[in-house]
């Protein structure tokens, strides 16, 4: 890539050893993806086929069978993927692992009691994430965390690590029921993408959801300066402001209905059949909606 003066960029490339020239006004280089060796081994270990890429094989129709009944790939295994792919393909995979585990029924975990706060002045615990370390080596959380504590009715805030995984998010509920907090602010990295995750770390601990607030640590802060001492000043403003919300926040009144579980599909093509046996095989009343005479798709 030659860049010049113009606003523009000349790309100079060779294929097939013949030399080739363009100019173009916008230029994105993307690394490459191949296999590495030890998939090979894995592939030959389960007797499952690659492709011609040396990714693993799939079958048509599906983005995650193998050839072999009852093993599955996922992520990278079978191909260049990103990380929402990978996560909704781990997802699929759940329903076909349910039927070969023989369990027809899925019974979710009884929502927790929430804590009536009526009458309680406002105390706040505010928990640091440090993403696996990671925020450490970008700015010094372990003073926000003495400043955090000099808030007004700020009673108790710490340091957590990977507030993400399962087992800190049990660990963080236990730590605010024993903290006597009532209300909760985290400031962690991307709580648009894993809103549910805290929201549940909340609810774990006997507090509704709406008594908590996110503060965007990498996005808003570590992202956007690389002077510590600037990255300090904004998170603690951030922070506050969370923490002056949790504090104005109110818990509205949770409606509670029995209802029996069932889902409707509208549309009788490949996929809508395909995930009506997926639901019903799991135990689930299953209706399936298709306005034409003819199920499978295409029949017009």
């Amino acid at each position: 890539i030659v860049p010049r003066n113009d606003e523009k960029a000349t790309i100079q490339y060779e294929i097939n050893n013949k030399k080739h020239q363009q100019e173009v006004e916008l230029a994105i280089l993307i690394t490459g993806q191949k296999p590495p060796t030890i998939m090979n081994d894995l592939s030959k270990i389960c007797a499952v086929k690659s492709d011609q890429n040396g990714f693993c094989n799939i079958r048509p129709f599906s983005s995650t069978e193998t050839d072999i009944d009852g093993i599955f790939a996922v992520g990278e295994f079978s191909g260049p993927k990103g990380n929402p792919e990978t996560v909704w393909e781990g997802c699929a995979v759940l329903t076909e692992m349910l039927k070969y585990l023989g369990e027809p029924n899925f019974k979710p975990d009884p929502p927790p009691k929430l804590r009536n706060l009526s009458g309680e002045k406002p105390r706040v615990g505010v928990f640091i994430c440090s993403c696996f370390g990671k925020f450490n080596e970008k700015m010094d959380i372990n003073s926000l965390e003495e400043k955090v504590k000099n808030l007004p009715d700020v009673t108790h805030a710490e340091i957590i690590n990977a507030c993400c995984t399962p087992p800190t998010m049990k660990e963080t509920s236990e730590k605010i029921k024993n903290s006597g907090v009532n209300r909760v602010v985290l400031a962690a990295c991307t709580p648009l993408q894993k809103l549910l995750k805290y929201q549940k770390t909340v609810m774990m601990a006997g507090l509704n959801p709406l008594l908590s607030e996110y503060v965007r640590l990498r996005e808003d802060v570590i992202n956007v300066h690389k002077n510590k001492d600037k990255m300090l000043i904004k998170a603690l403003a951030l922070i506050k402001s969370g923490v002056e919300r949790a504090k104005r926040g109110t818990a509205a009144p949770t409606p509670s209905e029995s209802f029996y579980p069932s889902v409707l599909i509208i549309g009788g093509g490949l996929s809508g059949l395909s995930v009506a046996a997926d639901i019903a095989e799991n135990g689930f009343s299953t209706t399936l909606v298709e306005r034409s005479s003819k199920i499978g798709g295409r029949n017009e």
